[in-house]
């Protein structure tokens, strides 16, 4: 076909079904029951994309009935409840008609179909076979988490949830709100900080009790990000500015997602006894005065524990490297 044609969007039919089976085989690579969701009593959304009167993509978004785990703000476990997003289960155009428009259109048609009722949309992919796919949703104002994280409203009035996923599974996803917003333009990279940071600052009042005022902990914390700590997966700076947790007494110095400190354990699992309570992590001795606490640099929360001698003489610059 040539290019630069208009893209045409309308309601998939049954007629479509043959089309719709063929691509989701070829390029999506999962089965769905197409009869069910274009039966009357369906609340799916699914739409064709044509290029001159031909079939080039389609899209498959609905109601996505399954449990999340949720939390406060602080990250703490409450409960469970069903995950009232949307999900966008199938995405597809024909390679030779991509980077035409015809995603952006059948996206951009879908947004205005969902019930106001919704709080956002949400998708997964396997980013190893598309990692174009990532920053394409990127793009178009999603954010994106690998392995399956996401923190989001769980639905209207609830605290953040929580989806995991296999490894190799990476989660789209952003409120309504946020996409019609982006929908005008692009998100820049301050656009993303300036999110990022509001995440931190609502992070930080929930644990403000926990937070010192003292220069040497700020201190402290800026000379270990200085060693360039290595970052947990989740952390990839190719997906945008995420918030972060470091704690200096593991000896590995990984900046890490909540998701692997508060689920999977992994900094208990590799401290080596450096994490007792008269340890100072600037010094690196033990001393009677030590006292723990947290502190904010940039978009990452950094708790380290401090004797009395570095909180009045904060000289971190012998600080050992992060193991490898």
């Amino acid at each position: 076909m040539s290019e630069n044609h208009p893209v045409n969007i309308r309601d998939a039919k049954n007629s479509d079904i043959p089309f719709l089976e063929g691509q989701a085989d070829r390029i999506v690579k999962t089965p769905f029951t197409w009869t069910r969701h274009l039966s009357e009593e369906s609340e799916s959304v699914c739409l064709i994309a044509e290029v001159e009167g031909q079939q080039v993509g389609h899209l498959l978004l609905g109601p996505a009935p399954v449990e999340a785990n949720t939390s406060d703000a602080a990250g703490h476990f409450t409960g469970t409840r069903k995950f009232t997003w949307w999900k966008l289960l199938s995405l597809a155009v024909e390679p030779q008609e991509r980077r035409q428009g015809a995603a952006e259109a059948l996206l951009k048609a879908a947004r205005a179909r969902v019930p106001a009722s919704v709080p956002g949309i949400y998708g997964n992919i396997a980013f190893s076979k598309t990692p174009d796919a990532a920053f394409w949703y990127r793009a178009k104002g999603f954010r994106v988490a690998m392995d399956g994280l996401i923190r989001a409203s769980a639905g209207r009035g609830s605290g953040p949830a929580v989806l995991r996923g296999l490894p190799d599974n990476m989660y789209f996803y952003a409120e309504m709100d946020r996409l019609c917003y982006f929908a005008v333009r692009p998100p820049t990279a301050q656009d993303e900080r300036k999110l990022a940071l509001r995440e931190m600052d609502a992070f930080a009042a929930n644990v403000k009790d926990t937070l010192s005022r003292e220069y040497a902990y700020r201190a402290l914390g800026a000379a270990l990000l200085e060693r360039g700590p290595k970052r947990c997966v989740h952390l990839d700076e190719r997906f945008g500015p995420q918030i972060g947790t470091m704690y200096a007494w593991d000896r590995e110095l990984t900046l890490a997602c909540r998701h692997c400190v508060e689920e999977r354990g992994r900094v208990n699992a590799t401290n080596t006894g450096s994490d007792r309570e008269d340890f100072c992590d600037g010094c690196q001795r033990t001393a009677p005065d030590v006292v723990v606490a947290g502190v904010v640099v940039d978009l990452y929360f950094i708790s380290a524990g401090l004797c009395g001698e570095c909180r009045r003489n904060p000289d971190f610059s012998a600080l050992p490297s992060p193991r490898n």
